[in-house]
C-alpha cells in the first residue's frame, strides 16, 4: 500500500508535485475544462511523474475547445522540453516518440 493525497485543482494551484495522477473522465461529454486539466497536468515536476487514468482522445479534445492563447502556450511549453545531455538511447527514442504525439 502506498499513501496518497487527493485534492481539487484549485488547491493545487501554485504547488509542485513529484507524482500526479490526473483523473480523466471516460465520457467526453463530462470532460473537465481544459484550464482545470492544465493545472492538474502542470503540477508534475517531470513527465515520468505524470499518469492519466484514461487516454486523451481526439473526441475528448474536440468536445472541449481551447482558447487560442492556451493552444499557443501549450505549444510553447512543448517546444521548451529538452533532453539532458547524458541520457540513454532508449530514453531518447521514447522522448522522440512522445514528442511526435504532442500536437496541439
Amino acid at each position: 500500500m502506498v499513501p496518497v493525497f487527493a485534492c481539487t485543482t484549485e488547491k493545487l494551484q501554485g504547488q509542485t508535485c513529484h507524482d500526479v495522477i490526473a483523473v480523466t473522465p471516460l465520457n467526453p461529454r463530462r470532460a473537465i475544462p481544459f484550464h482545470t486539466f492544465y493545472v492538474a497536468l502542470s503540477r508534475a515536476v517531470c513527465l515520468t511523474g505524470l499518469a492519466l487514468t484514461e487516454k486523451i482522445t481526439r473526441q475528448y479534445i474536440e468536445y472541449s475547445t481551447l482558447a487560442g492563447a492556451i493552444v499557443a502556450e501549450m505549444q510553447r511549453l512543448i517546444d521548451l522540453v529538452k533532453l539532458p545531455p547524458a541520457i540513454s538511447m532508449n530514453d531518447r527514442i521514447a522522448f522522440r516518440q512522445w514528442k511526435a504525439t504532442q500536437h496541439v
